[in-house]
């Protein structure tokens, strides 16, 4: 597949059709990504972990051109994987995705996608304990995210900041865990549920009840 690849992309440079057939692909891997993203926190989720892991060569690729081709379509792709890096373990990989986008111009405003990306970083560096990191960058995604009335992705984001709450010991985390848990009975979110009452209960015995 690989001297395939190399052969059909030098037939498209030499048809100066390289960059109109890299933003077809870019385009498709990105749709990929979004469609995904949902399903990645349901029951469907053993269906579209599979699609994403044969295509991840190519969600490789499309990230790579749209970073300096697309930087918008390559910060909301990096922020959507988020569950997928989550899922899969391949936090390194993640982490150097999650700093590139992070470092781009067009992630310095505060906007959801800068509040999705920090979330994505956050999270990572919640679940190995690395507080000093998570607690900052959570904060910060939850300001924006509560300015842009983002429920769903605020309700995300206290979640991993009680995490990160309870690894220092934080008594705040339980106040942090019930403010998401309104949203999240709301939309019957079964997946984030789970996590809110484990860290309810995680509080709960790090302050020795």
């Amino acid at each position: 597949l690989e001297t395939i690849r190399e052969y059909a992309r030098a037939r498209a440079t030499e048809l100066d059709d390289a960059t109109d057939g890299a933003a077809r692909h870019a385009d498709y891997f990105h749709q990929l990504v979004v469609a995904a993203e949902p399903m990645l926190r349901t029951t469907q989720r053993p269906h579209w972990l599979p699609q994403l892991h044969v295509e991840l060569d190519n969600i490789r690729s499309m990230l790579a051109w749209t970073r300096d081709a697309d930087p918008g379509r390559h910060v909301d792709a990096v922020g959507r994987l988020h569950w997928f890096w989550f899922a899969t373990g391949q936090w390194p990989e993640a982490r150097q995705w999650l700093r590139g986008a992070l470092d781009l111009p067009a992630t310095a405003a505060p906007t959801l996608a800068r509040a999705r990306l920090l979330f994505s970083s956050g999270g990572l560096a919640a679940l190995q304990a690395m507080c000093e990191t998570s607690i900052p960058q959570l904060q910060e995604a939850a300001t924006i995210a509560e300015s842009h009335g983002d429920e769903e992705l605020l309700a995300d984001i206290r979640n991993y900041l009680a995490m990160s709450f309870n690894a220092v010991g934080d008594d705040r985390a339980e106040s942090v865990v019930l403010l998401a848990r309104p949203w999240l009975k709301a939309s019957n979110d079964l997946y984030g549920l789970r996590l809110n009452y484990l860290l309810q209960g995680t509080s709960r015995f790090v302050t020795g009840d």
